[in-house]
C-alpha cells in the first residue's frame, strides 16, 4: 500500500495506432460526462478539476477521447518514466482510448435525478483519468460520482483555460503526507459544499445535487483521504478505501458511518489494524487474490480493450483479469453505498450469500452488520 509508482519494467508492446472503445457501463443506465473546475476562493483560487459522470436514458452513445491530448501524452510518458522502459508505445495507448457516453446537451438523453453522490480520490501523484471506466461503470448503477483531482499531488491537472499544474513529487515523508491528506479531505469537503451552490454548478452546466446521500471512496492516499474526510464531515454517509495506508490519526471517539477497506494480495495492513477498533459502524475487510497495488489504475482495462495482451506484466498490476476486477469494485461498491444510504448495511453479496459469485475475494473481517 505505496503512495507512489515506483517499477521497473523492461517489456515489448505492439503498437495501439487505431482509436479503440473503453467497456460501454455496464448498469442499468448509460452515463453523460461533464468536466471543469471547481474554484475554493477561501484557499487562494484553489482550483479542483473535475469529471462528473451521471447516470442516463439515451437511444444511443458517443465515443469521446478518454483524456484530453495534453494529459494522454503527460500520463504517458509519466508512467513510461515509471515503468522505465521507452520500448512500450503506452502514448498510443492513452491518446487513442475513446470512452461511450451518452450526448450531455442532447434532447434525447434524459438524467436520472436525485440520484446519491460518490466522490472520488485518487492515488498519491496520480489524476483521476486513471479511473474513468470504473466510474462510468458506478455511474451506470444510479450514482452520480465525482472523481477529482488534488492540486497537492495530481501529476498533471490541464484547465480549461489552457493553463496547468505539474507535480513531480514521487516520494514525500510520513509527516508531509498527514499535511497532503489534510488538504485533500478538504478538498472532499469543499465538492460537498459546491454540489449545492446553483452558482457553481451552473459553470458546469449543471443543475445543483441534493447532498443528504453523499459518500466517498479512493485509491491509494486516495483512500486514506476518503477515511480522514469521512472521521472530519458529517454529511458523509460512508467510506471506501481502496487500498491504502492510513497516515492520518483518527477521532478519539471514532467513526460512526460505514468503512469498507478493500485489499489487493499481500500481507496485512498494519494502519488498518489499528483503525479497526475505531470504527464504530458497519465496518467490512476484503481482499481481492491477483491484485496488486498499481492495478487499480486502468492500464489493464486499456491494453484489453485495444485487444493487446494485459497479462505482460503481472508482478507490477496483478493476475486478475481487468474485466472481473471491476465488476468486483462495482458491485461490492454499490451494495455497500446503497445499504449505507438505506441506513441498513448487507445485502447478498455482504451477507457471503453469494460465495460462487467472485471467488477472488475473501473476507478478513466483518463486523456491526
Amino acid at each position: 500500500m505505496q503512495p507512489s509508482l515506483s517499477i521497473l519494467l523492461p517489456l515489448l508492446l505492439t503498437t495501439s495506432a487505431v482509436a479503440y472503445l473503453l467497456p460501454s457501463p455496464p448498469g442499468h443506465y448509460n452515463v453523460t460526462l461533464t468536466t471543469g473546475p471547481l474554484i475554493d476562493s477561501s484557499r487562494k483560487n484553489w482550483a479542483l478539476m473535475v469529471s462528473i459522470f451521471q447516470p442516463a436514458k439515451c437511444a444511443s452513445t458517443v465515443a469521446i477521447p478518454n483524456m484530453p491530448e495534453k494529459s494522454a501524452k503527460y500520463q504517458a510518458a509519466f508512467l513510461s518514466r515509471a515503468f522505465n522502459t521507452t520500448a512500450w508505445d503506452i502514448e498510443s495507448l492513452f491518446l487513442q482510448a475513446q470512452l461511450p457516453v451518452c450526448e450531455g446537451n442532447s434532447s434525447t438523453t434524459a438524467l436520472v435525478k436525485n440520484t446519491p453522490v460518490l466522490i472520488f480520490s485518487h492515488g498519491f501523484g496520480g489524476t483521476r483519468l486513471w479511473h474513468n471506466v470504473v466510474a462510468s461503470a458506478l455511474a451506470s448503477e444510479g450514482f452520480t460520482v465525482i472523481t477529482t483531482d488534488h492540486p497537492t499531488d495530481t501529476n498533471f491537472i490541464e484547465y480549461p483555460d489552457g493553463h496547468e499544474i505539474i507535480n513531480n513529487a514521487t516520494s514525500t515523508t510520513p509527516e508531509e503526507l498527514v499535511e497532503t491528506v489534510k488538504t485533500r479531505a478538504a478538498d472532499a469537503s469543499f465538492i460537498i459544499d459546491q454540489l449545492s451552490n446553483a452558482t457553481a454548478m451552473a459553470a458546469l452546466g449543471l443543475s445543483p445535487f441534493p447532498t443528504d446521500r453523499v459518500a466517498i471512496l479512493g485509491h491509494s492516499l486516495g483512500g486514506a483521504t476518503a477515511i480522514l474526510a469521512t472521521a472530519q464531515d458529517p454529511r458523509i454517509r460512508a467510506a471506501i478505501n481502496w487500498d491504502g495506508s492510513l497516515w492520518n490519526p483518527l477521532p478519539t471517539a471514532g467513526i460512526s458511518q460505514p468503512v469498507s477497506f478493500v485489499a489487493s494480495e499481500h500481507p496485512s495492513e498494519v494502519t488498518w489494524e489499528e483503525a479497526w477498533p475505531r470504527l464504530n459502524g458497519p465496518k467490512l475487510w476484503t481482499k481481492i487474490a491477483g491484485l496488486i497495488h498499481q492495478g487499480f489504475i486502468e492500464v489493464k482495462m486499456m491494453l484489453k480493450a485495444s485487444g493487446q495482451d494485459f497479462n505482460v506484466f503481472p508482478e507490477f498490476l496483478g493476475t486478475i483479469d481487468p474485466g472481473e476486477m471491476q465488476d468486483i469494485l462495482v458491485a461490492y461498491t454499490t451494495e455497500w453505498m446503497n445499504g449505507a444510504f438505506a441506513e441498513k448495511v448487507g445485502g447478498p453479496l455482504l451477507e457471503g450469500e453469494q460465495p460462487d459469485r467472485f471467488p477472488a475475494v475473501s473476507v478478513v473481517r466483518k463486523e456491526n452488520y
